[in-house]
């Protein structure tokens, strides 16, 4: 035996032990870094937002609107009072026909006209007047959560 052959097979099974080991420390699962945590953040919320919902029907589109905006000025005045004008956002405003199907058939009832207003507070001391007013000016309180700022 030559010592080219000697040198060629001493690097054969250098690297095939390294491949070796390398594959068996891969599959073993020698290559896989892994953690656990968990955290608790607890926060005060800061602020709160009153959602209100104005829907009126009636045979006619312009008359449920007409209605809609009715309840809306009184309780923007009401709410612009407590100092909440700036506070006041629109959502949403949807007017769509009304339907009955009890029949079988297709019966018109009308229209109706739905208006979302949400009412952005930081000082949670007005949510029982935010919640009072918009009820007497006509509207329904959707929901009332209580959120972070940021």
């Amino acid at each position: 035996m030559n010592f080219q052959t000697k040198k060629g097979k001493k690097s054969f099974v250098i690297v095939v032990v390294v491949l070796v080991l390398l594959f068996g420390f891969y599959f073993a699962g020698g290559a896989t870094v892994s953690s656990r945590g968990s955290a608790v953040l607890k926060a005060q919320p800061d602020k709160a937002i009153v959602n209100v919902n104005i829907e009126q029907r009636d045979e006619s589109a312009q008359v449920a609107k007409e209605r809609v905006n009715e309840i809306n000025r009184a309780l923007m005045e009401n709410l612009s009072r407590l100092g909440l004008g700036e506070s006041v956002e629109l959502v949403g405003y949807n007017v769509y026909p009304e339907y009955n199907w009890e029949t079988g058939e297709r019966k018109d009832e009308g229209y109706v006209v739905n208006q979302q207003i949400s009412v952005t507070l930081e000082d949670f001391e007005l949510i029982d007047e935010v919640l009072d007013v918009s009820i007497d000016s006509g509207a329904l309180v959707s929901y009332l959560s209580f959120e972070l700022s940021e």
